[in-house]
Formats: structure tokens, sequence, C-alpha cells
């Protein structure tokens, strides 16, 4: 990627210049890419305990349930389900993600791929959809001009973070969720700065279409309209403005609610209904104190690395369980020795430090970074904020386990990597910065190497579901 930097003399001008910077992202979001590939690779299709339910086979006329059944019975049917949605386990999920699978799979099943084969195909798709989530951050640190050594530890930082191996390998609606998040972010901050036509056109598509996966994509809404309001009334561009708005609620709207709305017209569902587990559920937290659920736990529950699922003890705090599942999943990986217990709970320490440190410096940098408008500075606060929130309140409303999972709130990976550059940029780079950037950037490093070798090392992955 030729840059405009002139040479200083003699035999360097014949030389070409490049952005050194960039080529080093490039090479370090592609080795994630493989690596995760090959994690897929070994995974089989149906490990996932993210509700992913079982199949009973293209020929078979029974049902099955959870994200693997929903998509098996688009591919059978050629249609959505024509029946209560609520009946089975996750058939209430928006269908884009699995109508895509579906597509795929019956795609493979013309091609003479066996049905096993078929589905190990399809478990590509969020593997994709994760590669492009990671160029979609990259180009938008790129975007907020964040360079240097930010910028590699910002893109090392996602392209190497369990929470973006274990969803590119499960079959549910996660990954592409995650992928609309990014790309609207990214669509929103082009707007802003250029309101044009076309961009609120590919605003409107990755905000619709991320609902149309997954309702909680609705979350980025609030503050794009941030964005709009201040746009429309700083530049008074009155109808240019309200032909793009109505462009963008016209494209949106029906395509992110139309499931919901549908599903309340034929069934009186609420259009934000969300399935949950019965309470009496091993799983049920319900029976914890605040303090024990959304207090500091004792520092044994940070260093420990499988998860409790089921009474008496189901893992109830929202500090550790998070912790734990933004590394390892629910159990994900399988351990052998002590050597890889102890390169664990090396890593839970390690990402446990550099959670607080980004977050520090996020605030800071949001708060201090006067390089980008303090309205773009907003955007992304707004958007954490109401991110956390919604996932407090979520663990508040459905007081389960499973509820209590990084990847409801995975974003923050990409709010993360933002606040470092803008931390940085409001820095005078002295001594005490410099120690400071030196101490992540080697935080990230450890923790991209060592979960790259337990991810690697640690298979098989999770146990079977039953059917």
């Amino acid at each position: 990627m030729p840059v405009s930097r002139k040479p200083s003399s003699g035999f360097l001008k014949s030389l070409p210049s490049y952005d050194y910077f960039a080529i080093f992202c490039f090479v370090i979001m592609a080795a994630g890419f493989i690596f995760r590939l090959h994690y897929t690779h070994l995974t089989p299709f149906d490990v996932s305990k993210h509700d992913l339910g079982y199949v009973t086979g293209l020929a078979s006329d029974k049902l099955g349930s959870g994200h693997l059944g929903y998509i098996e019975y688009i591919a059978r049917e050629w249609a959505l389900p024509n029946f209560n949605p609520t009946t089975r386990w996750s058939f209430y999920n928006p269908p884009l993600f699995h109508t895509v699978s579906a597509i795929l799979l019956s795609f493979f099943h013309m091609l003479g791929i066996p049905d096993a084969k078929a589905w190990e195909l399809v478990q590509y798709l969020p593997c994709v959809a994760i590669f492009l989530s990671v160029i979609g951050i990259y180009k938008i640190l790129k975007l907020f001009e964040i360079k240097g050594a930010p910028l590699i530890i910002g893109t090392a930082l996602v392209s190497f973070h369990p929470t973006l191996s274990y969803l590119s390998l499960a079959l549910n609606n996660d990954a592409m969720s995650f992928m609309f998040t990014v790309w609207a972010v990214y669509f929103a901050v082009c707007w802003y700065r250029e309101p044009e036509k076309k961009t609120i056109v590919y605003l409107a598509l990755c905000i619709g279409l991320g609902m149309m996966t997954k309702l909680t994509v609705a979350l980025i809404a609030p503050p794009v309209a941030l964005l709009f309001a201040v746009r429309f009334f700083k530049d008074k561009k009155w109808m240019d403005y309200i032909k793009q708005f109505a462009l963008f609620l016209g494209i949106c709207v029906p395509t992110g609610l139309f499931w919901g709305i549908r599903n309340k017209w034929l069934y009186d569902i609420p259009i934000t209904y969300v399935q949950s587990l019965p309470e009496n559920s091993g799983q049920n937290v319900s029976g914890f104190t605040t303090a024990e659920r959304f207090g500091l736990p004792a520092w044994s529950d940070f260093v420990r690395l499988d998860g409790s699922w089921s009474k008496p003890t189901p893992d109830h705090n929202i500090w550790s369980q998070t912790l734990r599942t933004a590394l390892f999943d629910d159990n994900a990986l399988l351990w052998e020795t002590d050597g890889q217990r102890l390169m664990g709970q090396i890593l839970m320490v390690l990402s446990l430090a550099l959670f607080f440190l980004l977050a520090g410096l996020t605030v800071w940098g949001l708060i201090r970074g006067k390089k980008h408008p303090p309205l773009l500075r907003g955007f992304i606060g707004l958007a954490c904020l109401l991110l956390v929130g919604n996932f407090v309140k979520f663990c508040i409303d459905y007081p389960m386990t499973c509820t209590i999972h990084f990847r409801y709130i995975a974003p923050l990976l990409l709010y993360g990597s933002m606040g470092l550059g803008f931390w940085w940029e409001s820095t005078k780079k002295k001594l005490p910065s410099r120690i400071l950037l030196t101490v992540v950037a080697l935080a990230v490093v450890s923790t991209c190497v060592i979960s790259t070798i337990l991810y690697a090392g640690c298979l098989p992955v999770l146990e079977v579901p039953a059917k």
C-alpha cells in the first residue's frame, strides 16, 4: 500500500515506500483467520452448547430443535416456520442466519455431499463472518486515524481473541450479528463525516439485516440516531436529510422488524420475546444475593477454569463468569495437564488486568481525546453504555447461568481497541505513557499467544448435546 512519504536521499530514493504498520496488521489478520479456519476444521459442527440443539435428517419427518433444527427445517421445507416458534427451542430467533445456512446446506446436498460433511462445510459461515468482522474493526481503527502501536495492538487483540475463535465455529447467529454491528459502526461514522445517500443505505442494511439476524443489533440504533439528529440540526439541509432518513427507515424498519411483527400478528408474541429456561432449572441463580451476583467475587473464582452449570453451585457472579466465558466459552477446553491449567490461570489473570486497564484508558480517551469531535466520542461511549446496560438488565431479567456470557457483549472488543487509540492520541507520549502502552502491548501479545496455544492443544472442545 504505497503512501506519500519521500525518501531522504541517495539509494533510498529508488526504493518504494510502504505503510509497514498496515502490512503488519494484514499479516496478523491473515494469521488469525488461518488459525480460526484450523480450529473450525478440527471441531465437529454439533458441539456448541449455545442452543444448538439437534437435527433429525432432511429425509425425516421429525422436527429437530435449536439452531440446527431451525436450519434443517428451512432447508427441508424451503419456508419459514409456519407454527408458533416458541414451541421449539430457539425458533423464535430472526431467520437470516438460519436461512443463509439452509441455502448453503441445500447447495452442498445438491452437490452430492453427505449430510454430516455438508454440515461441517456450513460451519465455515460463522468463521467467514468473524473474519469480515476483524476487517471491519481494522477499517474503523484506520477511519479514526489510529496509527502505529495502538493500531497493531487493537488488530492483534481482535484477531486472536478467544471469544472470536469459538464464535467462528458455532452454528448460531452470534458471529453474523457481531459482524453487522461492527460494519454498522463503520458506516455510521462514514455517514457522519460525509452524509451521502449511498452510505446511509449501507448503514440501513447493516442494522436491518443485523436485526434480522439477532434483535440485539438494534442497540446500535440509538447512538446512530444521535448522529442523525446532530447533523440534521447542525447542517440545516432539511429536505435532503429528511429524504435520507426516510430512505433509512424504509430499508431498516421492515427488514429488521418483519419477523417480530409477523410473530406478534400471528401468535401474539412480544417483539422483544426471549425464550427462557424453567424456574426449576439447575442454572437458576435468582436465589443468590445481589452482592453475590454483581459484586466482586473471591479471588479464587477469578482463576477457576471450569464452569459450574448446575445446583447447588451454578456460576452466578457476573464478573468471574463473564471473564471465564470470554476466554473458555462454557467449559470449551479439555484440561489434560497441570501445565495447561497453569497457562489457563495465567491467561485469566492477564485478561482481568487487561480488561480494567483498557476500560480505564477507554474512558480517559473518550473524555480527553481531542483529535475527534466530541459527538463521535460520545457515539462510541453511548454504544458502550447501552451494550453493558442491556447485558446487566438481561442478567437481571433472566437469572440463569447461560445468560452470563461474554458473547452478548463481544462488541466491547471493538470499543476497547478504539479506546486505546483515543487514549494514546490524548497523551503527550512521554515516558510514563510509553511505559503504559508497552505494558498493554505485552499483555495483549501474551494473551494472544497463550490462548492460541491452549485452543490448539486442548481439543476436543465441547461435549456433544444429547438428542
